[in-house]
């Protein structure tokens, strides 16, 4: 893990020119497979190590490279969400591993989870979106509420999906789908409406277009 948190430190400095997007992905050592599949045990070893190392970097770096596509906030270290769970990338496995972190976190210490997760919910940005609707409907019975009101302060969130898709269907909205279809049958009846009326009312820039 430390090993690792210094090779993504230089990396970004390294790489990132301000302008290209991806730039991780120009580094030779990021395309190592058993690389990925060593930091995810280690991850699963030491999650609380792990996301303490890792989500301060993530956080700074999306922060710091983030770019304005309509009314979605990307960033241009990690700008597309995949839905593979066998990322073969050591800065697709490290963004995973945040995630799984999180999710476990979510589902069995909750006090732990809402450490890390608070300062993400004031930043529009659609990753940090994604990871905190992840771990919402990973543990509906605690979050239901609270995730639909987390969609229904900024809109844009109720469309957060996936960029690279495998598999049937779309990736489309897909990660604000399975929020929705997750919490809001553990939902109060008034946060039910609240949703039904920002789905409603809810416009994206490409629909305004």
């Amino acid at each position: 893990i430390d090993l690792v948190r210094c090779w993504l430190v230089h990396t970004i400095a390294k790489y990132d020119d301000i302008k290209s997007w991806n730039f991780l992905d120009q580094a030779p050592l990021n395309h190592s497979g058993s690389g990925s599949e060593l930091l995810g045990k280690a991850a699963i070893a030491e999650p609380l190590y792990f996301i303490e190392q890792f989500l301060p970097v993530f956080v700074e770096t999306v922060l710091k490279t983030a770019v304005i596509n309509r009314d979605l906030v990307l960033n241009r270290a990690w700008p597309y969400l995949r839905n593979s769970s066998d990322p073969h990338d050591v800065n697709d496995s490290i963004f995973f591993q945040i995630r799984q972190a999180l999710e476990s976190f979510a589902k069995v210490d909750v006090k732990m989870f809402r450490r890390f997760a608070e300062p993400l919910k004031r930043y529009h940005h659609e990753s940090f979106g994604y990871l905190l609707l992840m771990s919402y409907a990973a543990n509906p019975m605690e979050f239901a509420d609270e995730c639909v009101q987390y969609m229904c302060d900024h809109r844009p969130r109720l469309n957060i999906g996936y960029g690279v898709w495998s598999g049937g269907g779309h990736g489309e909205s897909a990660v604000s789908r399975e929020a929705i279809k997750a919490v809001t049958p553990l939902c109060s009846e008034e946060m039910i409406r609240r949703l039904e009326d920002s789905v409603i009312d809810y416009c994206d820039a490409y629909e305004q277009e």
